[in-house]
């Protein structure tokens, strides 16, 4: 018997690469998340030293009070802008989360057809080894006086 090809292993192994490659953006977006929110605790800690270091600087004049009101204002569009590009690569993580499934999916079916190809060509060789041998013993048996 000849040795077992699963006919489809190019695509399988084709399908395996889109799969790396679909877990791989996924897991820069993860990348990308993580990143926005580090920003956005930098900002808001940023903006607390600001402030105690105003506290601590006693009396305010209207300039000050005028440049830390400025500077919050300036904030808050900084974290709202951070706040929209997190919801963003939210939604995207989970479309890429869909797209991975989808891929695992497809490799997943052709992993398991090949299984089904491997069992029933494992299944042949048994029944051609079983019958090489009983030919075998026949063959012994004819040879055998009697």
């Amino acid at each position: 018997m000849k040795k077992f090809q699963f006919p489809l292993e190019k695509l399988r192994a084709w399908r395996k690469k889109q799969l790396e490659a679909e877990e791989a953006r996924l897991e820069s977006l993860f990348r990308s998340l993580a990143d926005c929110q580090r920003r956005n605790r930098e900002l808001a800690e940023w903006e607390q030293q600001e402030t105690a270091a105003v506290i601590r600087a006693g009396t305010l004049g209207a300039k000050e009070l005028e440049a830390l009101e400025n500077f919050r204002s300036h904030l808050v569009s900084l974290l709202n802008a951070l706040n929209e590009e997190a919801r963003g690569i939210v939604a995207g993580i989970e479309k890429q989360r869909q797209a991975v499934i989808e891929a695992q999916r497809k490799v997943e079916l052709l992993e398991n057809l090949k299984q089904e190809k491997l069992s029933a060509w494992r299944a042949e060789l048994n029944r051609e080894e079983e019958a090489m041998v009983a030919e075998l013993v026949v063959a012994r048996w004819n040879k055998k006086p009697g």
